[in-house]
């Protein structure tokens, strides 16, 4: 390898997890403590795919610009933030810290012992790039960016796409890499491909704004909050399918309810298995998922415009409910458009009041496998119906929830919905 000074890629790996513009970028490291540990792997075809331990030691020319791989993370700003001050002050550091993991290119790892340089190539179509060490690397990067190098190493650890030869495999790989920090659910579904059915239905404005994996942040900066999960949306889309609704005008919903009380990890399940009940009614959903979100993001902007004060629309801390309703504070809903309800019902109440609003207004055909609204479900029309019903329904709710919420319901919304009478109730108001 000839004797050179690479230039810092423009999109380096510390911007928010971005990838390089070629799908084959090279990657050269300042690899001074030495070679690389090669660990060969048996596979069980016979075949050998190698893996590699080696020390980095970043500069401000040989940064660590590895792009992003399957990881399932967005970056944290605040992470960063704090391993930046770790890196720069902390001593041993490179004990402390987990190291970054890649996935390279077979047969694309190689030694520089006269230069001391690692290089290696990741192809990023093939997921190639850091599965596992993200907010490490971009850390040390800015680091080095503001201070210039201060010799100290980082662990990398390197398999080659022959130790984890599909798909399946190397996201397998990023999971297991990042469990060593707790990983968003939601993170694994969607670095499977798991949301595309989603993603490819909805407009931009509800995409963007959607937090499809863990530290993800909208157009602003801003990090999306626990209510625009990807989860939260197909919580709304199963308002309507056919084990929570039944079309003869059962009002029944425990699996609905359960599901939410359940959490992600029950609905991602399903939809981890698109050909199976119930998780093909989410994909077969999905198209109406812009007008659900529409109708959601109506409902809160709605609340917040009324000039009228409800239970479930303030904050319930013990410090706000010693006060008058009036003087309470909001409960503030980020909409799945990217605009805040400063006065708002929590995503639990939500679910409630669409089941209550599409209720006998959907059907779903098994020949031709679709949902479709009626004349009655036209989105205009469920707006009105809400504008119409809204105090109505929101004074019903705030009733029960003041006078039963914790006596009855261990002050668990997740309980409070699952309750019949007060969903017949809701239904026969939104008619």
């Amino acid at each position: 390898m000839d004797n050179y000074i690479p230039k810092r890629a423009a999109s380096s790996a510390h911007n928010k997890g971005a990838t390089a513009s070629k799908q084959q970028q090279v990657v050269m490291l300042s690899c001074v403590n030495g070679e690389p540990l090669a660990i060969p792997q048996k596979m069980k075809d016979g075949s050998i795919g190698m893996f590699y331990v080696a020390t980095a030691t970043p500069t401000e020319h040989f940064p660590l610009d590895i792009p992003k791989g399957n990881n399932p993370r967005f970056i944290s700003d605040k992470k960063v933030a704090k391993l930046a001050h770790q890196y720069a002050t902390n001593l041993t550091f490179t004990a402390n810290n987990g190291g970054i993991y890649v996935m390279a290119k077979d047969g694309s790892v190689v030694y520089d012992r006269k230069n001391k340089i690692l290089k290696f190539t990741c192809d990023v179509s093939r997921g190639h790039g850091h599965n596992d060490g993200g907010h490490t690397l971009a850390a040390i990067n800015s680091s080095v960016d503001k201070n210039g190098t201060n010799g100290m190493p980082v662990l990398l650890f390197i398999a080659e796409e022959a130790v984890f030869p599909t798909l399946e495999k190397r996201v397998r790989a990023a999971e297991a890499w990042n469990s060593r920090t707790p990983q968003v659910i939601q993170s694994i579904t969607n670095v499977k491909g798991g949301f595309d059915f989603l993603k490819n239905q909805l407009r931009p404005v509800y995409k963007n704004n959607v937090q499809w994996a863990a530290n993800q942040v909208d157009s602003n900066g801003k990090e999306i909050p626990p209510e625009n999960y990807a989860a939260e949306v197909c919580f709304l889309l199963a308002t309507m399918i056919p084990e929570v609704y039944d079309y003869n005008g059962d009002y029944d919903v425990p699996w609905l309810m359960d599901l939410r009380r359940a959490g992600p990890s029950k609905v991602l399940k399903a939809i981890d298995a698109p050909n199976d009940n119930p998780g093909r009614y989410f994909v077969q959903s999905a198209k109406h998922a812009n007008d659900i979100l529409e109708l959601a993001c109506f409902i809160q902007q709605n609340i917040a415009a009324s000039n009228k004060d409800y239970f479930i629309t303030k904050k319930r801390s013990a410090a706000q409910l010693k006060k008058p309703l009036c003087e309470r504070k909001g409960f503030e809903m980020r909409c799945f458009d990217g605009t805040t309800a400063k006065k708002a019902v929590p995503r639990e109440l939500l679910l409630l009041i669409i089941r209550g609003l599409i209720h006998n207004k959907v059907q779903y055909s098994g020949t031709s496998k679709e949902f479709e609204f009626t004349p009655a479900g036209s989105l205009a029309n469920l707006k009105a119906l809400w504008s119409k019903g809204q105090d109505q329904v929101l004074n019903l709710i705030s009733k029960i929830a003041e006078e039963d919420l914790e006596t009855k319901y261990n002050s668990r919304l997740q309980l409070l919905i699952k309750s019949d009478t007060l969903l017949r109730q809701v239904c026969k108001i939104l008619q």
